[in-house]
């Protein structure tokens, strides 16, 4: 008996909600991303970043596909260098100083198949994960003059990109039809992918940036809070 309460009260939520049709979403939230491999040797705790989505439903099933896009800077350093200098008149050396910042982002773009029984007001989902990521390093150089900073020079210092599959769980709650919040949580695993270590780059005669690149197999745990809109 207790076996079968058990089962009507699984049963049930899933008919009542199954009369409600099944809609696509769009999603947009904020993550934040802890690393859980060898790159959390470099960079200290973890990270935030943006993202995006969508889902639609197939065929009105509990299944839907979906895409996600991520944004995240994740790693940051500056390093002071002499610009330039001149002699002055009474033989004195004047140096003019610069600042060469390094950024470091990764993005990230996902293929998702979500399984989500429940259709109404709240709506716990699993999804299996799989698309690519990239990791980017850039550049400017800060100058001052006259009280202001200016920068410039940007470019690209390196690019490397891999595949990054895993698995996530969340739920989407609503009080209205049309707006949800969603929570959720990913567990991404990815191939092994080349990274600039910031720590040990160097400027060398106020142009050339030498630097180490080591290779990461990157893993993390990324947590998200965003809003979902039903349409």
């Amino acid at each position: 008996m207790k076996h079968l309460i058990l089962i009507l009260l699984f049963l049930i939520p899933i008919c009542g909600f199954s009369q409600v049709p099944r809609r696509s979403y769009t999603n947009v939230g904020f993550q934040y991303i802890q690393p859980t491999d060898s790159l959390k040797n470099f960079i200290e705790g973890g990270f935030w970043g943006i993202n995006a989505g969508t889902e639609l439903p197939v065929f009105g099933s509990p299944i839907e596909i979906g895409f996600d896009y991520a944004w995240s800077n994740f790693d940051s350093k500056e390093k002071d260098f002499v610009l330039s200098y001149y002699q002055s008149i009474t033989g004195q050396y004047i140096y003019n100083y610069a600042t060469m910042r390094f950024r470091n982002s990764n993005n990230r773009a996902l293929c998702n198949l979500r399984l989500k029984l429940f259709n109404g007001p709240f709506q716990p989902y699993i999804d299996l994960v799989g698309g690519f990521e990239s990791y980017r390093v850039s550049s400017d150089i800060v100058t001052e003059a006259g009280g202001y900073s200016a920068a410039t020079g940007s470019n690209f210092q390196y690019f490397d990109i891999t595949e990054v599959y895993g698995w996530s769980a969340g739920v989407r709650i609503s009080s209205n039809e049309k707006l949800f919040m969603d929570f959720k949580i990913q567990n991404l695993k990815s191939a092994p992918v080349n990274y600039i270590d910031l720590n040990t780059i160097t400027i060398i005669n106020s142009q050339s940036v030498n630097y180490t690149i080591k290779e990461i197999t990157p893993q993390k745990f990324v947590y998200q809070v965003g809003l979902s809109y039903t349409y």
